[in-house]
């Protein structure tokens, strides 16, 4: 005999493990029908990983133990951090991730379980909100996981420059579309839906610097130029295409730890410029941005400005000050000196001032790496 019992999402106030099994407590209200258990050998990892984002999604409130479960269970093994082995789970850095990610929007965003180009894509999380733009983690007919960059720009505005900009827009697509890096999330394709712009990203499993410095704290100066290291070789990558291909977006936030322990640069500026030059509005983290893109003019130089920012907050756990040269507070300036002229050198307010090209900031973080701390 089958039954089934309908529950709101805001009456589930708890999920643990328990005895190898999923336990939902929906409140005593419910008296013996109030709970609801799962064998976890009954779930695929993904099928879990789905679920967590979805409770998050639709019920924020809830409390979720699950820190006990073996990162296995979840496809995600421990991460290496500062050399040793981390104490993170799947569940911690998720629920930390997406607790930070959620913010007020301008424009209504899509709900779990709605379906876009005739059910090709369907979301499954709700990533991140601000202004004109979302973020979703959805699933493709085909099974995969992505991720759906959402870009809206206002019905009033101007329709020549949102012509230009939509040009613009499906223009570096087609480029980035075209970007094959280890360390780089695929772009994966564009479409328009409903007058909003949507750019599909490869999904990449793991944690961001930003939510990862949450976690743990400002790091230490070698683990930060081990960092710097790697992010360099990416932008240089980007860099030496012809045109050279400018992130426009390197912060924190956009720099993803996966499950080995690799970072993986994600979410290209794309989409932001595309609203900007719609708009008028500059749309990014305004702490990141180097004073030529706050003009308009983004330079492969840019990213070295957002680098040397990023680097910032790596060691400080706090968002550099907008339109300004970076130099880390005394405290931390007289214990990593490499570090802090890295960075000095980076974000230099004149763009002639800053170290110019990749292989100058690869060559200066191979002299800071002998004597940092």
């Amino acid at each position: 005999m089958q039954f089934s019992i309908r529950r709101p999402w805001k009456e589930l106030s708890q999920i643990l493990l328990q005895d190898g099994q999923l336990l939902l407590n929906f409140g005593e209200s419910y008296g013996s029908h109030g709970k609801a258990m799962f064998k976890l050998d009954g779930f695929k990892s993904s099928d879990l990983k789905d679920f967590i984002i979805a409770v998050h999604s639709n019920s924020p409130t809830t409390s979720i133990e699950l820190d006990l479960l073996e990162p296995k269970l979840l496809g995600m093994n421990h991460l290496e951090a500062s050399g040793s082995r981390g104490d993170l789970t799947f569940t911690s850095l998720w629920e930390k991730d997406l607790a930070n990610r959620f913010a007020s929007t301008a424009f209504i965003p899509l709900e779990v379980g709605a379906e876009l180009q005739n059910g090709d894509y369907k979301i499954i999380g709700q990533m991140s909100f601000g202004g004109l733009s979302a973020v979703y983690l959805c699933r493709h007919k085909n099974q995969e996981t992505v991720v759906l960059k959402e870009a809206v720009v206002p019905i009033n505005s101007d329709a020549a420059s949102r012509e230009k900009a939509l040009e613009m827009f499906k223009r570096e697509t087609h480029i980035l579309k075209g970007i094959f890096h280890p360390h780089i999330a695929r772009v994966k394709d564009h479409f328009v839906e409903r007058s909003h712009d949507y750019l599909v990203l490869e999904h990449i499993d793991g944690v961001d610097l930003r939510a990862y410095v949450s976690e743990h704290g400002p790091q230490a100066e070698r683990m930060i130029i081990r960092w710097a290291a790697e992010i360099a070789d990416i932008l240089q990558y980007l860099h030496e295409h012809s045109p050279p291909i400018i992130h426009r977006d390197v912060t924190p936030d956009n720099l993803v730890i996966d499950r080995t322990g690799a970072l993986k640069l994600i979410d290209f500026g794309a989409a932001n410029e595309f609203v900007g030059a719609a708009t008028g509005t500059l749309i990014g983290k305004q702490a990141y941005i180097a004073p030529e893109q706050f003009r308009g003019k983004a330079l492969p130089q840019s990213d070295i400005y957002s680098l040397g920012c990023t680097l910032y907050y790596l060691a400080t756990g706090e968002d550099p000050e907008p339109l300004s040269e970076s130099s880390l507070p005394p405290a931390y300036a007289s214990s990593m000196p490499a570090l802090n002229t890295l960075i000095q050198s980076c974000t230099q307010i004149e763009v002639s001032d800053r170290l110019l090209s990749m292989e100058a900031v690869k060559n200066c973080i191979q002299q800071r790496s002998e004597t940092a701390q």
